[in-house]
């Protein structure tokens, strides 16, 4: 087997044991306060470092000054608290935002 086939197989078995681990450890305690805690807090925290992390490269003193972003972001905001899907309100932010690009630019 060539190296490239036995890293691909080692990283997908370090993916696996790594996703499988805590099934195998909290099979009994479901209801542990820590897994409670971070099942309810952890996708905010992660949707929030997401769009800081996007964020970070935005120039706010060159034009257009983020407004694309700014929009962007408002659109997903709207379009989620009113349909309720998140697939919805990302590819409605997403398709937003490549307009603007596109053809505002």
């Amino acid at each position: 087997m060539s190296d490239m086939v036995i890293i691909i197989l080692v990283m997908g078995v370090v993916t696996w044991i790594t996703r499988a681990v805590p099934f195998f450890l909290f099979h009994k305690k479901s209801d542990h306060v820590l897994l409670v805690y971070f099942a309810k807090r952890l996708p905010s925290i992660i949707l929030f470092t997401l769009v800081v992390f996007s964020l970070k490269t935005v120039s706010w003193i060159d034009f257009p000054y983020g407004l694309y972003e700014l929009v962007s972001i408002g659109t997903v905001i709207l379009i989620h608290a009113i349909s309720k899907h998140a697939f919805v309100s990302i590819v409605s932010g997403t398709s937003v935002y490549m307009v603007l690009q596109q053809f505002f630019l």
